[in-house]
């Protein structure tokens, strides 16, 4: 203690002696507490409360030393005596507030900075704070509007715009994420975290480079950070330069992931919390390379699945026995695309159309703003559950209903559907093909496909046990009235023949590119008609990769290709009503792209790949009568496109038997049994033993599947 400090001490001391007021306790506490001597700050504290019970300033600063001290709940009820005493003091509402929220009582954290907000309208901290506790309380567009409140107040305030990236994340809007998250770094917040969001928002918008510097950057400030580690290691392209680079990253993540399964024994020593974020990711891009993902996929799944085991964020379950006092099975479908999406349609009729004498439905939507889709789904549901809480939440309220079978649509594209997939929440659980490849988890015990897509052997490409229905597995709604529209309404020109191809950029494999090259060159009035990505990184990528090609056969882009603005669904099907021609990408065919076509009677010309992600369109196509659109190879593509580009009589023929046959894509009675029966069975298959069977070569069923 310095000469002065002692000196102020010994008067203050004096002072007790013979006047022992609230003022001279207050300012001893203050000394205290600058010396760090917090029992004695306390102490005086107290005393000078108990000597002016309505000292406001001295119950704040007491909560202030009783929370270094780790005593939070003291601190809480000496704030509330404060704020009793005299409702309009800002700083104990804030200070509450923030007590409020380290506790995770983010409900009466929210309060008290709502009426700190009121107290002072002008101050940006508790608009920042609303925001802050709106994202913990999972509503994004509550946060916007705080964040946004903040910003107006303080343009350059680096929490609100790091936040607002958070929020524009979670809203799927990674483009104005990467603005905001940008913006924060640039006004000084540098901390690790806000680095492995910036990258993960550079990674949503396909910036790879710019992503795995991010990652590094966040490394260099914290080592151990898992899920810089993980995603560092992982991530990949969106677009490809050239099938070189396709190679070059693939044999990179199939590296890194050897070297990360190696660090598993030390990656489990982080604190649980940390492992959850680091794994609540996807390997959604892989499936886009063409290849065969089984073993890659099965590797990761087995690395994730060793990370969470035990952990407590993420309990440990066993499969559940449930007997149904009504004699129904109790199916559970979990997604977060329960809405006007190519999952959603897809997969509705599978909760529509269930027998409900036989089957009781539960709906987990998770994170899902509702529109006409969700709400039919919730109408056709026993039990309908939003969920809008962490991991743990979502298990917990699966588990609670005690499902005898658990699907999920899709498996591997959203990152909490995967998370809750490793983990056992019902005795059986199954996965459709809305993203169409093996999941690779243990926990997966059936992948339903269906026939006509897939090839002969598929099972080898899958670790779960295959499903087959029949038909193209769902009862999928016709799309809407198409619109009659003219050319000249989308910028498209009457004079030329339009070749379309709908499918996002990120699934054209740099093998189409030789294919559409050598179509434009041959038919001298083809016009390449392509959408925009929604992410301008993806569509210079690609362009670029496309005009070095277009460059090297002699042909000018700008006059071989034209470019078309993502539009509404009502425009798109008269877009697809105006080409002439669709054509199918190689490797990864369309679904839903190649139903709205066929709605509109345009001709797809397709190569079925080696999986059934590439398969799609041939199966439909076979499925209407109109086998002739199926070639065996590139050359017969090549030819048969040019063909219907110089032969309009052709196309026209065409378009009178794709619309004669459509029909057939939307009858699926058949396909619905078929799923019934294999769940009764799949059901009785696991109640015969503890565990589901192991995944084995299928046999044809007697139910209508292939099992």
């Amino acid at each position: 203690m310095g000469g002065a400090s002692a000196e102020a001490m010994a008067i203050l001391h004096e002072t007790l002696a013979t006047q022992p007021t609230a003022s001279a306790h207050y300012t001893l506490a203050l000394v205290y507490q600058d010396l760090h001597e917090h029992t004695l700050a306390i102490e005086n504290y107290r005393s000078a409360i108990a000597a002016n019970p309505n000292f406001i300033e001295a119950y704040n600063n007491l909560a202030l030393v009783l929370e270094v001290e780790g005593q939070i709940d003291d601190a809480i009820r000496t704030l509330t005596a404060a704020v009793h005493i005299q409702p309009a003091y800002y700083s104990g509402v804030v200070n509450l507030g923030r007590l409020h929220r380290r506790q995770h009582a983010y409900k009466l954290a929210y309060d008290h900075f709502l009426k700190a907000s009121s107290l002072q309208p002008d101050a940006v901290m508790p608009r920042v704070e609303l925001g802050r506790l709106s994202l913990e309380l999972n509503d994004s567009a509550l946060a916007r509007h705080w964040l946004a409140s903040a910003l107006g107040l303080q343009p350059d305030n680096p929490q609100a715009h790091r936040l607002l990236g958070r929020c524009r994340m979670i809203e799927g809007q990674a483009e104005l994420a990467y603005t905001h998250l940008q913006r924060a770094i640039a006004l000084g917040l540098k901390q690790p975290g806000v680095m492995a969001e910036f990258a993960d928002a550079c990674a949503l918008t396909g910036r790879i480079a710019e992503s795995r510097s991010g990652y590094a950057r966040a490394l260099v400030l914290k080592p151990t950070l898992l899920r810089a580690i993980i995603n560092e290691a992982l991530t990949l392209p969106m677009v490809y330069d050239s099938q070189e680079h396709l190679l070059a990253e693939r044999h990179r993540f199939a590296r890194n992931l050897e070297s990360l399964i190696a660090s598993t024994a030390r990656f489990r020593q982080r604190p649980p919390g940390e492992i959850v974020a680091a794994v609540r990711r996807t390997n959604f891009f892989l499936a886009y390379q063409g290849m065969n993902d089984r073993d890659l996929q099965v590797k990761y799944g087995a690395f994730v699945q060793e990370l969470i085991a035990g952990n407590r964020l993420l309990p440990s379950i066993q499969p559940i026995r449930h007997e149904s006092t009504r004699g129904k099975l109790r199916i559970g479908f979990a997604s977060r695309y329960f809405k006007t999406c190519t999952v959603g349609k897809y997969f509705q009729s599978w909760i529509t159309r269930l027998d409900k004498s036989r089957f009781e439905i539960f709906v987990y939507a998770f994170e899902t703003a509702p529109d006409q889709l969700t709400r039919t789904i919730q109408n056709a549901a026993d039990t309908f559950r939003p969920i809008r809480g962490d991991t743990a939440e979502a298990a917990a309220a699966i588990l609670n209903d005690a499902l005898d079978l658990l699907v999920y649509p899709e498996i591997g594209m959203d990152p909490l559907t995967y998370l809750l997939a490793c983990q056992r929440l019902a005795p059986v659980q199954c996965c459709g093909w809305g993203h169409p490849v093996t999941t690779g988890l243990s926990t997966i015990d059936y992948f339903i496909s269906c026939a006509g897509m897939e090839p002969d052997h598929a099972q080898e490409q899958y670790s779960e046990r295959l499903v087959l229905l029949p038909g193209i597995g769902t009862v999928y709604d016709p799309p809407g009235r198409i619109v009659a529209r003219q050319r000249a309404d989308f910028g498209l020109p009457d004079d030329r023949v339009l070749y379309l191809v709908p499918q996002s950029l990120f699934k054209l494999h740099p093998d189409n590119d030789a294919l559409f090259v050598r179509l434009l060159s041959r038919c001298e009035r083809a016009l390449l008609v392509l959408f925009k990505d929604h992410y301008p990184a993806n569509t210079e990528r690609y362009l670029n990769r496309l005009e070095s090609r277009l460059h090297a056969a002699g042909l000018n882009i700008d006059d071989k290709v034209r470019l078309l603005e993502p539009c509404s669904h009502e425009d798109y099907l008269s877009i697809n009503a105006l080409c002439d021609v669709m054509l199918d990408s190689l490797h990864w065919s369309g679904g839903n792209t190649t139903l709205d076509a066929l709605a509109s009677g345009l001709p797809i010309v397709t190569l079925p790949g080696e999986f059934m992600r590439g398969r799609q369109t041939a199966a439909m196509l076979n499925l209407i009568g109109v086998p002739n659109l199926v070639v065996e190879n590139e050359e017969d593509y090549l030819a048969l496109a040019v063909e219907l580009g110089v032969k309009p009589e052709r196309c026209r023929a065409l378009r009178s038997k794709i619309l004669e046959g459509v029909p057939q894509l939307f009858k699926g009675d058949t396909v619905i049994h078929a799923l019934e029966a294999f769940f009764q069975e799949a059901w009785q298959r696991s109640h015969a033993t503890r565990f589901p069977s192991p995944a084995v070569e299928g046999e044809t069923g007697q139910s209508g599947y292939a099992g």
